[in-house]
């Protein structure tokens, strides 16, 4: 009898000692997911900072090319109104030149010339190469939004800065009579090709050379 009861003893002891380890282990198991739940949350927190910053850092680089091209555009447009001055002025020096050597003797008879003649094919030219006017606001510009935006795993080494003037020569600014035009195909043509100049007249466009003697 004496060996019964210690042996029921010892059990109980170790049943009381397994009970002690379970409810231990139970408060852990509780423990480590009210750490996984933080860590779930707190990795919410940075992927949405993540996505916040990132769309900050697109924006900030994509504002900043729109600028780029902005400026390169006001300066074409500058330089172009600039060379159209400069064409005037030296086709008015050349027309005098001629009526003082005595080269244009009917004046009337050019002009009826330039009327019928030459001003009909710059018409129809203009016609055939009319393009709308050039806005950045009627551009297919990509959209954020928080579906949009996906983490991505970039190699820094991959990784390149715009260039301080990136567009230089790709994009070339004609103004003209104070309107925009911008070449949709090929090359865009450079300001210094740049002659004709666009006017209004009767809701027809029409192209008057400047920089070309009369």
């Amino acid at each position: 009898m004496g060996i019964l009861k210690r042996q029921k003893a010892d059990l109980t002891m170790e049943r009381q000692l397994s009970e002690g380890r379970v409810k231990e282990l139970l408060s852990e198991v509780r423990e480590l997911r009210i750490k996984n739940d933080e860590l779930e949350a707190d990795k919410a927190v940075a992927e949405r900072r993540g996505a916040r910053a990132g769309k900050k850092d697109m924006w900030d680089a994509f504002n900043s090319i729109l600028l780029m091209v902005k400026d390169k555009f006001e300066r074409k447009k500058e330089m172009a109104s600039a060379k159209i001055a400069v064409q005037e002025i030296q086709a008015n020096v050349d027309l005098l030149e001629d009526i003082i050597a005595g080269t244009v003797v009917d004046l009337a008879k050019e002009r009826a010339d330039l009327e019928n003649n030459e001003m009909p094919e710059a018409l129809k030219e203009l016609n055939v190469k009319a393009v709308s006017d050039f806005s950045i606001g009627k551009l297919d510009l990509p959209q954020l939004s928080e579906v949009s935006v996906k983490p991505l795993q970039v190699d820094s080494d991959l990784m390149t800065q715009p260039a301080v003037d990136q567009f230089e020569g790709d994009v070339t600014l004609a103004a003209t009579g104070g309107t925009r035009e911008v070449e949709k195909s090929g090359a865009l043509p450079d300001a210094e090709s740049e002659g004709p100049k666009e006017t209004e007249v009767g809701g027809v466009q029409q192209v008057a050379e400047k920089g070309q003697a009369t």
